[in-house]
């Protein structure tokens, strides 16, 4: 048996989980003794953190952990190949860290360290930290430089720390599909959506994985479900919307970018599938303008790029 089952047969069993050892299995380390060996790298943070400024209070203690990591400029980067043990050997080296869910994990472990209560804030395609503090959480934003006591995560529900995990298994789902490793990544999202059912981000993409595997019906059951979370998640509407069209359903593909399309107005692709679709229907005004705002939109792009 790997970590990573063990680590599965724990959590389906309902036995307290170390969530640091559990980011560094999900993260790269798949033997107990490079756990140990990037536990100990942790180690040499925590010691860097005590040495960065005198602890004291729950927001002091997570203004020192989010210094620590901004010391020497922005940690994040957009390398989706970048697993957990990548991020710490890129932070002893100083260099970008990784994605907001690796720069999440790496808070959460030195915060749970300190004694502190963590909680994972999910959002689409994105994740945050709260930490409990008496009645006064305090939410933070790891990839922004002022990101300790954001207001406008008030309203965003938060999930046992553990979450966190299925943020890095959703990550990993990504790389893995980029590099076409389509089992694997439909493996992860299943993962991910095994710790956090509501990870309307990892349906979304494990229905993207099974429309090109083949399995159309299933693609728009995870579509649907994704949008029964997060009704506002236009990325599905849009991916859903084609595959209806492939399966011979224009008009309820066009209701799904229209929907789409009043949520982000700017998603191009969404104009142009909808502009074809409206041309086949005999619609030639409306396809007319949807080709029109089409090239406009990529005018636009193309003068801020």
């Amino acid at each position: 048996m790997t970590l990573e089952d063990q680590l599965f047969e724990d959590i389906r069993e309902g036995r307290e989980v170390d969530i640091e050892k559990a980011a560094l299995i999900v993260g790269g380390c798949d033997r107990e003794d490079k756990v140990s060996e990037y536990k100990g790298k942790i180690d040499l943070l925590e010691r860097r953190l005590d040495e960065y400024a005198p602890a004291g209070s729950a927001r002091r203690i997570i203004t020192n952990i989010h210094n620590l990591f901004w010391e020497n400029g922005d940690p994040y980067t957009e390398a989706r190949n970048f697993e957990l043990a990548d991020a710490i050997d890129a932070k002893q080296a100083e260099k970008p860290i990784g994605v907001c869910a690796i720069l999440s994990a790496l808070y959460a472990s030195l915060a749970l360290r300190k004694g502190l209560e963590v909680q994972a804030l999910v959002m689409p395609e994105h994740v945050a930290l709260r930490v409990l503090n008496g009645t006064r959480p305090i939410d933070i934003e790891t990839t922004e430089r002022y990101g300790v006591g954001r207001n406008e995560y008030s309203g965003i529900e938060g999930l046992p720390s553990l979450v966190i995990i299925a943020s890095l298994l959703y990550n990993r789902g990504i790389a893995k599909y980029y590099m076409g490793n389509l089992k694997g990544a439909i493996e992860d999202y299943e993962k991910a959506l095994e710790i956090n059912p509501r990870h309307a981000g990892a349906l979304n993409n494990r229905g993207i994985v099974k429309e090109e595997m083949g399995n159309p019906k299933g693609a728009i059951e995870d579509y649907t479900k994704a949008l029964e979370i997060n009704p506002r998640h236009a990325g599905a509407l849009n991916n859903r919307g084609i595959v209806k069209e492939e399966m011979g359903n224009p008009k309820g593909a066009i209701e799904d970018y229209t929907k789409a399309l009043e949520i982000n107005p700017r998603q191009a692709d969404t104009i142009y599938n909808r502009g074809i679709i409206k041309e086949e229907l005999g619609d030639l005004k409306g396809a007319k303008e949807d080709f029109a705002r089409y090239q406009m939109l990529l005018q636009e792009n193309h003068n801020d790029a």
